[in-house]
């Protein structure tokens, strides 16, 4: 069962529940759904606290009588279980896209740092041969100097 089949069948508890107990036996009939699921769902729905359970036993086996807690009464007025779902799959899908543009972003930063440190090595390395040439022309004058001074 999907998980929007298990929101569906805990909002129709719900409204089933509006004003009065019943037993999970009877709620399983009127929805037409395996007891042992419904059971499930309500003890699913008590630990959230929309409903109040009391379990009790019968010469047939064991029974739940099932209530609505304010909680379940407000929640029922107020939102679902469907919608809950919807808004977990719209945040998940929010928080996706963001994980997308946060990657997007570091290899971004990545590939400019290492562009700039490329350029900023090859800067250096032309500066550093600049400054070579430079020396050299000027020792190769500076012989020039001294073989001129020498000469006169």
């Amino acid at each position: 069962m999907t998980d929007k089949e298990r929101a569906k069948l805990k909002d129709e508890i719900l409204n089933r529940l509006q004003g009065s107990e019943k037993d999970c036996e009877k709620l399983s009939r009127e929805m037409d759904s395996d007891f042992d699921f419904i059971w499930t769902l309500t003890e699913e729905m008590n630990f959230e606290g929309h409903l109040m359970t009391r379990d009790y036993s019968t010469k047939n086996g064991p029974g739940k009588a099932v209530q609505l807690t304010p909680k379940g009464r407000t929640f029922a007025k107020t939102s679902s279980y469907s919608f809950l779902l919807e808004s977990e799959k719209s945040t998940l899908k929010s928080r996706q896209r963001s994980k997308i543009t946060l990657t997007v972003i570091s290899i971004g930063l990545s590939i400019i740092f290492g562009l700039s440190t490329a350029i900023l090595g090859w800067l250096t390395f032309s500066r550093d041969q600049t400054i070579n040439k430079q020396q050299t022309e000027i020792h190769k004058l500076e012989s020039q100097i001294d073989s001129l001074k020498k000469v006169l």
